[in-house]
């Protein structure tokens, strides 16, 4: 850091302690060393920070949902993960809180405000970790960020149509459980397709045929999900489903 930021930050904390103080409150966190505040707040400053904050925020927010939703596959955790740390989800956040107020954008700056404030929690968490540590910044991301009723929202639309499909098979064919399976996959690593069907047989079920249904998703359990659709679909016109 050359002089001139240094005497700018040490200008700006000396003149803003209200400004920072409020921050501070809505954040949940008492910086020790107050030039961070000054770092996450301008967005000339904030965008270096951010880039290791989006790793720090990434782990924590894994870390709970390995924690708390560990029956879901890769593809379903990823799918959670990324509804908690979405750019709409920190807009949502910063005006919730108004922290629009707390960001000295830059003169001409055309960036919109999802993006703004997707970088400014991104800085905040960097900030936080450098600062005080991992526990202040779990504490920060549960308190601020994750939202236990949004994810279950989310959840409970995701695999419905799969629950609805294992309940009624364990009900109606004697304890069984069907078994998805993956009839291909394809695509770079961060943007897969998958195709995956599920086969209720004959031989379970006491029906005439087997009965199949495949799905097609950007995620295992998406085309999990759209698969027992159709078989459930088909269920319902045999009249054994509800």
């Amino acid at each position: 850091m050359n002089r001139k930021n240094h005497f700018e930050r040490k200008d700006f904390i000396s003149k803003n302690c209200d400004f920072m103080s409020e921050l501070e409150q809505k954040i949940g966190y008492f910086f020790k060393n107050k030039e961070f505040i000054y770092t996450v707040t301008h967005q000339t400053m904030n965008k270096t920070l951010a880039f290791f904050g989006d790793s720090a925020l990434d782990f924590v927010v894994a870390e709970y949902l390995y924690r708390n939703y560990s029956h879901l596959d890769q593809g379903g955790l990823t799918r959670l993960k990324a509804i908690v740390i979405s750019d709409n989800r920190f807009n949502q956040i910063a005006k919730k809180h108004n922290l629009e107020k707390h960001l000295v954008l830059k003169k001409g700056a055309t960036c919109g405000p999802r993006k703004r404030h997707a970088t400014f929690f991104e800085a905040v968490a960097g900030a936080i970790y450098l600062d005080g540590g991992m526990e202040p910044l779990r504490d920060f991301v549960y308190r601020m960020i994750i939202d236990p009723s949004e994810i279950n929202s989310f959840l409970s639309n995701l695999i419905k149509e799969k629950v609805k499909l294992n309940e009624f098979c364990q009900q109606n064919f004697n304890g069984f459980t069907p078994k998805s399976y993956v009839i291909h996959s394809k695509g770079r690593p961060h943007e897969m397709t998958f195709i995956v069907g599920y086969t209720l047989s004959s031989e379970i079920t006491k029906l005439e045929d087997d009965i199949s249904g495949t799905g097609t998703g950007s995620s295992k359990s998406e085309a999990e999900e759209l698969a027992a659709k159709e078989i459930n679909l088909q269920l319902k016109q045999l009249g054994r489903m509800e």
